[in-house]
């Protein structure tokens, strides 16, 4: 059984199977956050995450064959549990459509980077990260139905790329190298660890403590930044960097447009672009080459509350022509 599958099992005694062999827990984990990495380096690099329609059949094997080798069946699987293709575009779709899910997604991995109740929003990671990835299997599974039955698979790769980049990678984040200091992902994975094994946290105390003060730091530097993004001084640094970064995204989404539909998209893919770490992370490197990895992440928790406050919305006007 996997590891997830295991965890959140009824059974208690399957649970307790994890906390027995903490060592190969440990490894299997390991492997779940190399697989993550591998897969968004895999839509990334590929044009294959472009357009899948000049990929010839055995192309397109070996590329469902590395996505389905990357999502070990030792950390989650579905081989209980039966899907049909409604059922699976009903789960994609709320996903997809449901703008808060994705919010909370991006939050969750922010306040863990932060420093925030890590032990909380590591629980309820883990969590979602067993449903995204079942999710994932499923789809993968309903391409290989779709193409024994000589049908088109082009919109299910799509929302794979999209589960990959927008989801997965997003929830996987305080636990990835990039963008992380070793000590950081370090204490990620063995909060991770413990609370997969039913352990409680060692020194709980000594630890709220240290987060606090690294809370009140960070959150301070966070707030001050939003209030300046919302202010009225039009020169200052930070509120020019908040305008430049929508600025940026509204260019990546193809403003402006012309139509309603047209905007509704572009309205929704930008949604999507504030909400990935990643291709966040590399505006604000892009803008502002000299930042450290950790102000990047300060800034980027900043813009999204200042985003989410309507401090950017005079800039709307750009969506139209």
């Amino acid at each position: 059984m996997g590891l997830l599958n295991r965890f959140f099992s009824k059974d208690r005694s399957s649970a307790k199977k994890i906390a027995a062999d903490m060592q190969k827990t440990r490894e299997i984990w390991a492997q779940a956050v190399s697989n993550c990495e591998e897969r968004s380096r895999l839509v990334t690099s590929s044009s294959h995450s472009r357009d899948v329609r000049f990929l010839s059949g055995e192309e397109l094997d070996v590329l469902l064959a590395k996505f389905a080798q990357l999502i070990s069946e030792e950390f989650v699987h579905i081989k209980d549990e039966e899907r049909s293709e409604d059922e699976v575009w009903k789960d994609i779709e709320d996903l997809r459509a449901n703008r808060k899910a994705w919010k909370r997604i991006a939050d969750l991995s922010s306040a863990v980077i932060q420093g925030e109740e890590k032990e909380k929003n590591i629980r309820e990671i883990l969590k979602k990260l067993y449903h995204v990835l079942k999710v994932e299997l499923h789809l993968l599974a309903l391409v290989k139905r779709r193409r024994e039955q000589g049908k088109s698979v082009e919109s299910e790769l799509d929302r794979l790329f999209r589960c990959i980049l927008s989801a997965e990678l997003s929830l996987f984040s305080p636990f990835l190298s990039y963008g992380l200091d070793g000590a950081a992902k370090g204490k990620n994975d063995e909060i991770a660890l413990a609370i997969l094994s039913g352990k409680q946290l060692k020194t709980v105390a000594v630890v709220k403590k240290v987060i606090k003060e690294l809370i009140s730091a960070d959150e301070r530097f966070i707030r001050e930044a939003v209030e300046i993004m919302g202010g009225e001084e039009s020169k200052h640094s930070y509120k020019k960097l908040g305008e430049a970064i929508y600025g940026e995204i509204l260019e990546m989404v193809g403003a402006p447009f012309n139509d309603d539909d047209s905007c509704l998209a572009g309205v929704e893919k930008s949604w999507e672009i504030i909400e990935d770490d990643k291709v966040l992370f590399q505006i604000l490197k892009k803008l502002r080459p000299r930042y450290d990895d950790k102000k990047i992440r300060l800034m980027m928790a900043a813009f999204r509350r200042a985003f989410d406050e309507g401090y950017f919305e005079h800039m709307n006007g750009d969506l139209w022509t």
